[in-house]
C-alpha cells in the first residue's frame, strides 16, 4: 500500500505545475538588480527601478509563461540591515513568499565583489540548493573580482549570466528556470491518475499513518493498537474514493461544480 500511494503522490508531483502552476522568486542584496529583472522577465516596466537602495519595500508578483508554463514571479524587497518598520514588514512578508517558493533566483550584482549574505544563506538553506539559481546581473558591465559565479559553485548553485539592460542571457535564464520548475515533472504513466491537491493532501497523511503502521507492526505493538493507524489510514483513503463524505469534502465539491438537482 506504501508503494501504491507513493507512486500516486510522485503522479501529483509530475503534474502539479502544469494543473496549479508554479511559483518563483526573486531575493539577494539591495541594488542587486532585483526589480530590473523582474521587469525584464515580464517584458514591461512593472516595478520601480532606481539607482538608490530599498526602492521596493514591499513584495511584488505577477505572472509570466515560460514556454506553456504559468509561473507566478514575486519581487521581494532587498536583504539589508534596516531599523525602518515598514521595510522590515515587507522584507519579512517577502521571504515568507521566498521560503515557499518553488525555485529561488539569488540575484547578485556581477560588477562588485561578491560578498556572502547570512540572510540568504538561510533562504537557499530553506529552499534547498536544487531549488535555487543564482542569477549574475549587469554583465554588459566590467566583471568583479572574485566571481559570484565562482564563489557559490563551491556551495552546488549554478549560475547564469544576464543584463536586464541588453537583454543578454535572459533567454537562457528562462530555460533554465523552466528546467529547474519542470524537474520532478513529466509525461503522465499508463494507468496512474494523477491526484489533485486535496486528493494529494489526504494521500500524504495516509502515508504518514502506513509508514507508522509498519512501524509499529516492526515493533511488535498489539494489534488493538496498530487498529488504529490502520482505521485512519482506511478513513483517509475512503474521503478520495468517495467511501467517506466528511461535510469539508462536500463543500469542496459544490464549491468547485455546478450539480442540478
Amino acid at each position: 500500500m506504501l508503494d501504491r500511494v507513493d507512486g500516486l503522490l510522485a503522479a501529483n508531483r509530475r503534474a502539479r505545475p502544469f494543473r496549479e502552476g508554479a511559483r518563483a522568486a526573486l531575493f539577494g542584496r539591495v541594488n542587486a538588480g532585483k526589480s530590473s529583472l523582474f521587469n525584464a522577465l515580464l517584458g514591461r516596466d512593472r516595478a520601480l527601478v532606481a539607482d538608490r537602495p530599498g526602492t521596493t519595500r514591499d513584495f511584488l508578483e505577477e505572472a509570466i509563461d515560460l514556454d506553456g508554463l504559468a509561473v507566478t514571479l514575486t519581487d521581494m524587497a532587498g536583504l539589508r540591515e534596516t531599523d525602518d518598520t515598514v521595510e522590515l514588514a515587507g522584507k519579512k512578508r517577502g521571504l515568507d513568499r521566498t521560503r515557499a517558493a518553488d525555485l529561488g533566483l539569488y540575484v547578485v550584482d556581477g560588477s562588485v565583489p561578491f560578498r556572502p549574505d547570512d540572510e540568504a544563506r538561510e533562504v537557499i538553506a530553506a529552499l534547498t540548493p536544487a531549488k535555487v539559481l543564482v542569477v549574475v546581473t549587469k554583465a554588459d558591465l566590467a566583471p568583479a573580482d572574485p566571481d559570484p559565479a565562482t564563489a557559490l559553485a563551491a556551495d552546488g548553485l549554478a549560475a547564469v549570466r544576464i543584463s536586464s539592460r541588453t537583454g543578454r542571457g535572459i533567454a537562457d535564464l528562462t530555460a533554465a528556470m523552466r528546467t529547474r520548475l519542470l524537474a520532478e515533472a513529466g509525461p503522465p504513466e499508463p494507468d496512474v491518475p494523477a491526484p489533485n491537491a486535496r486528493e494529494a493532501a489526504s494521500l500524504a497523511a495516509a502515508r504518514e499513518e502506513l509508514a507508522g503502521l509498519r512501524d509499529d507492526i516492526r515493533a511488535g505493538l498489539p494489534y488493538d493498537l496498530t487498529g488504529v493507524r490502520l482505521e485512519t489510514a482506511c478513513r483517509l483513503l475512503g474521503d478520495i474514493t468517495g467511501e467517506s463524505t466528511p461535510d469539508e469534502v462536500l463543500a469542496s465539491v459544490f464549491d468547485r461544480f455546478c450539480i442540478g438537482k
